[in-house]
């Protein structure tokens, strides 16, 4: 490879290449040289140190005496970093937030939308001897196994979008998340079971009579 420091050139050869691990905040974006292959050239030396929070003032005492110095404090960028996925989290939950909610108003719809077909037969069972509770039984059954399927979905999509995350934008090995396939099946029928039994309460408490004569 061919190098130009400050208008000179110097050439040399790649004998060997590393990976680099930024996650380890230390300096290691190096390409590094045979020894004295720069004593030509000016200098900038760059170091690392660990120094505890209490102590901050001597940073003000060393670039007091030595102003050329420049310091970054990597503890501050860490803050940011973290402030930054903080906000970018809350930004997701709300978006989650908003998609949950606008599921159940669909949910809500398409029971509203099937009201008569369910309400006729609803109340032929009734009228041939079922109870409300063996009604209401069947429409929770029919909630928390569509709930379940919806979980079962999600969680299926959420892995194989972090997996790809994981492996093709981050360079990482992708890893599954073992508990996530038991609280999304078991999230999403709770939810869906409960939002469902509120969105047919009135089909349930309707009279039979009523509907067979007509009169809903």
């Amino acid at each position: 490879m061919q190098f130009d420091i400050g208008g000179q050139q110097i050439a040399a050869k790649v004998t060997s290449i590393r990976t680099l691990e930024w996650e380890s905040m230390s300096p290691n974006f190096f390409i590094i040289f045979s020894p004295g292959a720069l004593q030509e050239f000016p200098a900038t030396y760059m170091t690392s140190f660990f120094l505890q929070r209490s102590d901050k003032r001597f940073l003000n005492e060393l670039l007091t005496a030595y102003p050329t110095i420049t310091v970054i404090e990597i503890d501050a960028l860490i803050a940011q970093i973290q402030e930054i996925v903080a906000q970018v989290s809350q930004a997701v939950e709300l978006v989650l937030g908003l998609v949950l909610i606008s599921g159940c108003l669909v949910l809500v719809a398409s029971i509203q939308a099937s009201r008569d077909s369910r309400m006729s037969e609803h109340a032929l069972i009734r009228a041939l001897g079922g109870s409300r509770r063996l009604i209401g039984s069947s429409l929770a059954a029919e909630f928390l196994l569509l709930g379940t399927f919806a979980g079962i979905v999600a969680v299926f999509g959420a892995e194989l979008t972090v997996g790809i995350l994981q492996s093709q934008v981050f360079n990482l090995s992708a890893s599954l998340h073992p508990w996530i396939w038991f609280l999304g099946p078991v999230s999403g029928a709770l939810i869906i079971a409960t939002v469902g039994l509120l969105g047919s309460r009135s089909l349930v408490d309707t009279p039979p009579m009523m509907v067979l004569r007509g009169l809903n």
